[in-house]
């Protein structure tokens, strides 16, 4: 349990809050805000559940997560000075169509550049986290 975040105490309640980020930025989809709270509270809930259960999870096991560890960081630090980053850039896509068409069209986006030349979408790479942590075992069907 921690006893630095108010009343968030377990891992599934940090579950839960991110979920409300992220249902915030489904509605918002081109907030950098938004984003990097996603980024940050998805990858530091690997941190929750190692310290509940002695669990590692990392990127072997859900590969976006690296997407959200090199946001999540490149934001709190400025720069990610140790290791080889995965993420390389990322922007704000303008685009000539709203949000109401799909990526068929030129729309806004968040966009993540990788090192080796991709072009991420990151609303999908957030979606992969989501579900992933939907789906872990130390989080379904818990009532805490």
């Amino acid at each position: 349990m921690s006893a630095q975040a108010f009343d968030i105490k377990t891992s599934r309640a940090f579950f839960n809050e991110l979920l409300a980020q992220y249902e915030e930025f489904k509605q918002n989809p081109t907030s950098s805000r938004l984003a990097i709270n996603c980024a940050l509270w998805s990858y530091h809930l690997c941190e929750w559940i190692k310290a509940e259960n002695g669990e590692i999870v990392t990127a072997a096991h859900c590969p976006s997560l690296t997407t959200m560890r090199d946001i999540g960081n490149g934001t709190k630090h400025f720069t990610i000075d140790r290791g080889q980053p995965t993420v390389v850039a990322t922007e704000l896509h303008g685009g000539d169509f709203s949000d109401d068409f799909n990526l068929d069209f030129e729309i806004s986006t968040l966009q993540v550049t990788t090192a080796d030349g991709r072009t991420l979408q990151f609303d999908d790479e957030l979606k992969n986290v989501i579900q992933f942590w939907s789906a872990h075992p130390r989080l379904v069907n818990r009532s805490d």
